[in-house]
């Protein structure tokens, strides 16, 4: 269902959370070492369903974009360009984030997604802690940027899918950290908090301020949490009673993440000859508009001239002015509750409905 969402210009995200060395990697990606096709990450069996939907889909052209992100020390560096670094954020209101900078590469099979995924894990960085010999010391966000044009139609659908591989959370005294790796695990760690407070807000309804800005994850994950996207949170644990209270927090986290409600929407552009199909519209409208607008006034001023063979003053004819347009809206206010009756009887709705 989310991969059919994406193909229809909807976002999309899948993001592993748990504590470092619990297998969020392993989940996404799957182990380095083995072609058994049972151990396979979500990653690569997410390629191959992408492919074989685009394959099965008539008269519709896509064309599918890659962008490997690092979020290292709240810096963002691209995964496909050794060395690029100094990635900016900011908003478009048609495509929504968009990361400045960022390679974007045309693939055309599964093949080729692997292939640049593969490119974006080389780059990462990783370094040996006492709790994992191959720690991420990075959130990696592999993005996918999605065109599709239906060719009747002349509609183009745009959507992007995150697959989100967060850096664990660390215990400083675990992990044995120093130098260089406790810097890093600061930078995790705080932006982990970050997206905990994010998370908290969201499910709590009363909160008026979500505070996507207080690190770059957060914002880079904007439209995944709470916003136009359709959202899978996979959380890893570990079977260590070492770890018991690790884990018990990443379990609340998952359980604070059910209450939030994303509104995914179709992210659509219409063709030209449907754009000028909506402004003919639009003009046919205006014109009928405003031929109605001529029709009342003329009624209005044969009204007055009647009000003042009659003798009635101006201010007895302003007072009938406000009498009639305050009938007016209460009828409106009427019509609106007769049609949502209607509406609750023609579908069932009501006191004494059963589930």
């Amino acid at each position: 269902p989310l991969l059919s969402s994406v193909l229809n210009g909807i976002n999309g995200a899948i993001i592993a959370y748990g504590q470092t060395g619990s297998g969020k990697t392993f989940t996404m990606q799957g182990p380095d070492d083995s072609d058994d096709p049972d151990l396979r990450g979500i990653t690569p069996r997410l390629f191959e369903d992408l492919f074989d939907l685009v394959k099965s889909t008539d008269n519709v052209n896509f064309d599918i974009r890659v962008s490997s992100i690092e979020i290292y020390n709240e810096v963002l560096h691209d995964l496909l360009r050794a060395g690029k670094s100094r990635l900016r954020i900011f908003e478009d209101v048609g495509r929504g984030l968009v990361i400045t900078g960022a390679s974007e590469v045309p693939i055309r099979s599964k093949e080729e997604a692997m292939e640049m995924f593969r490119v974006g894990i080389q780059n990462r960085r990783t370094a040996e802690t006492k709790m994992n010999h191959e720690s991420s010391r990075s959130h990696c966000l592999f993005l996918l940027t999605i065109a599709r044009q239906e060719i009747e139609m002349n509609v183009t659908k745009f959507s992007q899918l995150y697959l989100v591989d967060l850096a664990g959370s660390e215990k400083v005294w675990k992990t044995a950290a120093d130098g260089a790796r406790l810097e890093e695990a600061k930078y995790i760690n705080k932006s982990l908090l970050a997206l905990g407070q994010v998370i908290f807000k969201l499910s709590d309804k009363t909160s008026k301020h979500i505070p996507y800005r207080d690190s770059k994850l957060t914002r880079l994950l904007q439209n995944s949490l709470g916003g136009n996207a359709r959202t899978v949170l996979t959380i890893t644990v570990s079977p260590s009673s070492w770890n018991a209270q690790e884990t018990l927090s990443t379990l609340r986290f998952g359980h604070a993440t059910k209450h939030i409600h994303n509104t995914p929407t179709q992210n659509q552009v219409m063709g030209i000859e449907e754009l000028e199909a909506v402004l003919q519209e639009a003009h046919k409208r205006i014109v009928m508009n405003n031929v109605r607008i001529e029709k009342l006034t003329n009624q209005r001023d044969k009204l007055r001239e009647l009000f003042d063979a009659l003798g009635v003053s101006p201010s007895e004819i302003q007072r009938i002015e406000e009498n009639a347009q305050r009938a007016h809206k209460k009828q409106a206010k009427l019509r609106v509750k007769a049609k949502a009756a209607r509406a609750g009887a023609g579908t069932g709705t009501g006191a004494g409905t059963g589930a």
